[in-house]
């Protein structure tokens, strides 16, 4: 409910978000668009910056190299950029740029089927 809340309040008129069998959430014109018009604008929630001065992205470079991480370091980077300031203060390093707790909804919403977003994990 969170993106189609969203995309009605930033892009109501033009374009609506409906679930689809087999395909989840889709987008949906509510308008005709003319070749190359730009439907609409979104800036990212999350921004994950390869940045091998922060020493959490240093930790996730050194278990890749050790073989201890199987996808490539963005993926795990990515990851823990997006925890909230209440996680990222238990890490056992320096600590990195934090999303608000809203921002890591709206992600989670995203990628978790929306029952999921809204059980607490146990950790």
């Amino acid at each position: 409910a969170l993106i189609a809340d969203h995309v009605e309040t930033y892009h109501g008129g033009s374009v609506r978000v409906e679930k689809i069998q087999g395909k989840g959430r889709v987008l949906v014109a509510d308008t005709d668009f003319e070749a190359g018009e730009r439907i609409m604008l979104e800036y990212p929630l999350i921004e994950a910056v390869a940045d091998e001065s922060i020493p959490a992205y240093k930790i996730v470079l050194q278990l890749t190299e050790e073989g201890q991480l199987e996808l490539t370091p963005i993926f795990y980077w990515a990851a823990l950029c997006s925890l909230t300031a209440n996680e990222v203060a238990g890490a056992i390093c320096q600590t990195w740029a934090a999303v608000p707790a809203q921002t890591q909804v709206q992600a989670l919403e995203l990628h978790a089927p929306e029952e999921a977003i809204h059980v607490a994990s146990e950790s």
